[in-house]
């Protein structure tokens, strides 16, 4: 008999054992922040936050000069006189009036007389608008579509309002630093929004690089 109730107390001691093990694991896995199915929770996790400060730059856009449309009668000194007001990050060479740009045709105009001179010169059989107006700051640039340069009904309507027709000087600025020949898309982007603000500076464009 005795055998019998000890027998018995061994079973049910190792059945207690059994569901207090289980139920320890269960509670372990409940509270594991790993296995959390939480889409809050994965969001905020430090790993995430981490890989979000440190992207890939495998695939960054890479700069490697700045082409500069200048006012015409700009000449070499004028424009070098010009960018040595602005911080260009790395060492550069300019190449001056380049000609394998294609050219690039303009107007000023006074800015309260804008619309109306934009409305006669629409008038032309061939008027086609080259891009947006480019604002300065007592005037306008109005881009010129290249074929109208010689379109004789344009030209007619620009001696009747006695406006001039410009072309712009084509510049480059090529980055040759001992450290890197090349900036980032973001500081291109700085630089062209400080240079555009020069009342003799009217565009500026980028030269990537490959790799």
């Amino acid at each position: 008999m005795n055998k019998e109730v000890v027998l018995k107390t061994i079973l049910v001691a190792s059945i207690i054992l059994l569901l207090s093990s289980a139920l320890f694991f269960l509670i372990l896995e409940l509270k594991d922040p790993f296995q959390s199915t939480d889409p809050k929770t994965e969001k905020n996790s430090n790993f995430s936050h981490e890989w979000r400060k440190s992207p890939k730059t495998i695939n960054e856009r890479k700069i490697g000069g700045l082409v500069i449309g200048f006012q015409e009668g700009t000449n070499e000194t004028e424009a070098k006189l010009i960018l040595e007001n602005y911080d260009f990050v790395l060492d550069y060479r300019l190449d001056y009036n380049i000609d394998y740009i294609a050219g690039k045709h303009y107007i000023v105009v006074n800015k309260d007389e804008r619309m109306a001179i934009k409305k006669n010169l629409s008038n032309a059989e061939n008027w086609i608008e080259s891009g947006p107006d480019i604002k300065k700051e007592n005037y306008y640039i109005i881009q010129i579509w290249k074929p109208l340069v010689d379109d004789e009904d344009f030209i007619r309507i620009l001696d009747e309002q006695e406006l001039e027709l410009k072309k712009y000087v084509w510049c480059y600025v090529f980055f040759d630093d001992e450290s890197r020949y090349w900036i980032d898309e973001k500081t291109a982007n700085e630089m062209k929004i400080d240079l555009e603000k020069n009342d003799e500076i009217l565009d500026v464009a980028f030269a990537d690089i490959e790799g």
